[in-house]
């Protein structure tokens, strides 16, 4: 081993020389896959988000097994660390360039929907910064516990630091400020004092490197160059019919951590304007005087044609004190309940720039966002929200929202969220007054049939059966859209003949709509009046509904996903769990061809106090595991903090934040431990997460329940706090097996077991989706215990 003592100290020690430019490239690479998932929600269709960047994160694991294949051994002496300079170069250019030719390809027409062509502008930078961590490792096996915690740390504040630039720069300029950041790393690296006087075109590189990515950002901040990222470009989004059909202008665009939101004006005399969160989800702004008295003649029709004004209009003295509207968007709802008369409004909309454009263009709406009297604005998700309140309300007001856009960067597991469950149902009747309703205007059949079964499954935990349930809705239709009321009493027949002789009056589709008491011969929606009637059962509504390829039953907390219609998993879900295991397979048969060569070198046992070589199917399967078991409690913590916090983003970058920088915590702490026993070591720490996890399961509730009414900064800490332990010990097995593997004189199989481990994430990422779809969030943490577990059965015998 001569190259490796001519090493000397960095081998032993790694300073923060070292350290830095690894904690930058870990910083990067999460923050640019946070940026990416909010560029690409406005340049292609939600669906296919997930796809591609989970496609494209297996870069991160292809990029060891790319670096095995070019450098089956690693380089000797001073050569050794000079081969990181390259990569970080390769890598810090690849995040702009990346970026610059998604949104160049986005306006190609034939091309700019062709999900495939993104794919290697996106693999690239994943696999460069998976070959730069892989040979990190390769080179230093003996300080993993250093190397791992910066990897780890560096991760951690990327997940905050990519809110922060999202907020500050978009998501076009995050990613020329990143490679700046990576070339920085890069030149710090080609220091002569950290790297023992490296060749002198490795040192170039770094400063080339750095010139071309401040170059490259000055081109875009200075709009020399800029590329349109506007979700126009995408024919299937909303807001293309807006501006080309309807001739809409984009007036005002705003990017931040929650996506891209656009407000477009049409001609001078409309009498509203729309906004657009990524191209979709449009929202109605309507043109408005301020003077409730004397409202305009558009906004009389507004009453008339839409269907959610029509439960308002019936609405008595008693019964207007109070109103609660969850997402409120553009202020449509919050108009028609002050024309209803209601004089108590606390509106809820989770986008913070829709409530700042609103409130800039208050010369339009009247200023209803801007202490316009009895109304006041709360940027929070309304659930949340809902679930800290102590009193009542007359009217809970939910009108098309949208909640089934990209929101995270892992996709489908986390773009839903809680507003239409079993258990939100519940809290929704828990929060109404006596005589108090709850009106949710859906977007098409199948949704409003499954806000029906959801609501009958709640009424009947309350103790009211099916046909005691449906004397308490009404179902309107004006054939754009569908209205779901729910009232805490019982309707009267005489409500019942008002309601339908006001539908006949508006032009109303009685064959889409139900009321109860009323005569079968008034062509009223059979399936419900049979329900109504006991005729049919809530179970023979969704097997009738499952007949025509729809999927209405119930959902709950425990798998919130209201918008996934369609029976079994999604296909792109399944796609990306075929392809990662797959993948996983090849490597490992790659492995297997190769382990006489690899894991069997003969002679003596090493010296350097390692209890033995760990053999490659042990060590295959703890990589293994400990990439899938890490990005299942992820999302699990991810999506059970979300409705206690009430931010998704904060949400996202709290738990990730927590997890990873406690998990180089207890990296940094791996390191400081004696050679000795490092195997028996790695189960019996595996043995303990996998404990710890099913306690996590049992006592979470308890967690959420007692910060659920803190503050919101204090409902964060409080997150950061409780996961912090888990966070910590999960940090550690990782780089002991790499130390076992470098002690063993394994150190050029480091590359493959990155890329298992990397893969594997992937791979969890997609089966955490199909777990929570088929059996409930739960599931997911009991299966990453499962996967340490199974880590630590690998090493028993050791």
């Amino acid at each position: 081993m001569k190259g490796k003592s001519e090493l000397g100290e960095l081998e032993e020690k790694p300073g923060l020389g070292f350290l830095l430019p690894i904690a930058l490239v870990s910083f990067s690479l999460l923050a640019y896959e946070i940026v990416l998932s909010r560029l690409l929600s406005v340049l292609l269709s939600y669906h296919f988000v997930f796809l591609i960047l989970s496609l494209a994160l297996l870069g991160l694991g292809l990029g060891g097994l790319f670096l095995y294949l070019l450098s089956p051994s690693e380089p000797p002496g001073r050569r050794g660390p000079g081969t990181l300079i390259p990569l970080g170069a390769a890598l810090s250019l690849a995040i702009p360039a990346s970026c610059m030719f998604m949104a160049w390809l986005a306006g190609l027409e034939g091309l700019g929907q062709e999900v495939l062509c993104y794919v290697p502008a996106l693999l690239i930078p994943f696999a460069l910064g998976g070959a730069f961590l892989a040979q990190v490792y390769r080179l230093l096996p003996e300080s993993s516990g250093r190397t791992y915690g910066a990897d780890l740390i560096g991760a951690a504040a990327g997940a905050p630091g990519a809110i922060l630039l999202l907020e500050l720069l978009g998501a076009m300029g995050a990613p020329m400020l990143l490679g700046i950041m990576v070339s920085s790393g890069v030149v710090l690296l080609a220091l002569p004092l950290q790297m023992g006087n490296p060749p002198p075109r490795a040192g170039r590189l770094g400063a080339i490197s750095l010139v071309l990515c401040i170059l490259l950002g000055s081109i875009h901040w200075s709009s020399l160059a800029s590329l349109e990222t506007s979700p126009q470009i995408n024919p299937e989004k909303e807001i293309h019919e807006a501006l080309t059909q309807f001739k809409g202008k984009i007036l005002q665009s705003r990017w931040s951590s929650f996506g891209r939101t656009d407000l477009v004006a049409y001609d001078e005399d409309s009498p509203h304007m729309d906004l657009y969160l990524d191209g979709t989800a449009g929202s109605p702004m309507y043109r408005f005087s301020g003077n409730l008295g004397e409202p305009q003649p558009w906004l009389a029709e507004l009453q008339e044609e839409f269907p959610g004004a029509l439960p308002l209009s019936r609405l008595a003295g008693h019964e207007r004190d109070s109103a609660l509207i969850i997402g409120p968007g553009g202020g449509r709802d919050v108009l028609l309940t002050l024309l209803a008369g209601v004089r108590e409004i606390e509106a809820v909309e989770i986008n913070p720039d829709l409530v700042k454009i609103v409130r800039e263009t208050a010369g339009f709406n009247g200023g209803i966002y801007q202490d316009f009297p009895g109304v006041k604005v709360i940027v929070e998700e309304g659930r949340s929200y809902l679930r800290r309140q102590k009193k009542k309300y007359d009217l809970i007001f939910m009108s098309l929202p949208v909640t089934n856009t990209s929101r995270s960067i892992e996709g489908y597991s986390l773009t839903e969220n809680y507003l239409f469950t079993l258990e939100s149902m519940t809290d929704y009747w828990d929060h109404l007054t006596e005589e108090g309703r709850l009106v949710v205007v859906a977007h098409n059949d199948a949704e409003l049939l499954r806000l029906v079964t959801i609501t009958l499954g709640a009424l009947k935990k309350r103790g009211l059966e099916t046909q005691a349930a449906m004397s308490r809705i009404w179902v309107l239709s004006s054939g754009d859209y569908l209205v779901l009321v729910l009232r805490k009493t019982p309707f009267e027949p005489e409500d019942a003949m008002w309601a339908f002789r006001e539908m006949l009056q508006r032009g109303y589709h009685p064959s889409e709509s139900f009321l109860p008491f009323l005569s079968p011969t008034t062509g009223l929606n059979p399936a419900l009046a049979s329900l109504a009637s006991g005729r049919l059962s809530l179970e023979g509504l969704v097997e009738q509904v499952a007949r025509k390829g729809y999927d209405i039953s119930p959902v709950s907390d425990e798998s919130p996903f209201f918008y996934k219609l369609e029976p079994g998993v999604p296909g792109a879900v399944v796609t990306v769990l075929c392809v990662s295991l797959g993948l996983l397979m090849l490597v490992g048969a790659a492995l297997g061809l190769r382990r006489k060569k690899i894991f069997f070198l003969g002679g003596k046992e090493s010296t350097r106090g390692t209890e033995g070589k760990p053999r490659s199917l042990r060590v295959g399967i703890l990589f293994c595991a400990l990439g899938a078991g890490f990005i299942l409690v992820e999302i699990y913590a991810i999506q059970r903090f979300c409705l206690v916090i009430g931010q998704p983003v904060w949400t996202m970058g709290a738990v990730i934040f927590s997890m990873l920088i406690s998990g180089g915590m207890g990296s940094l702490w791996a390191g400081s431990m004696g050679r000795k026993a490092l195997q028996r070591r790695i189960w019996f720490f595996c043995l303990l997460i996998s404990g710890l996890l099913l306690a996590y399961g049992v006592f979470l509730d308890l967690i959420l329940k007692g910060i659920q009414g803190w503050p919101q900064g204090a409902r964060l800490a409080g997150a950061v706090l409780s996961l912090a332990p888990l966070g910590f010990l999960m940090g550690i097995p990782f780089p002991l097996g790499i130390r076992a593997l470098g002690l063993g004189a394994q150190a050029r199989v480091i590359p493959w077991m990155w890329a298992l481990n990397g893969i594997s994430s992937v791979a969890g990422s997609s089966l955490s989706i199909l777990l929570a779809i088929q059996l409930g969030f739960t599931w997911v943490l009991v299966t990453a215990s499962l996967c340490y577990f199974l880590g630590f059965l690998a090493f028993l015998r050791s």
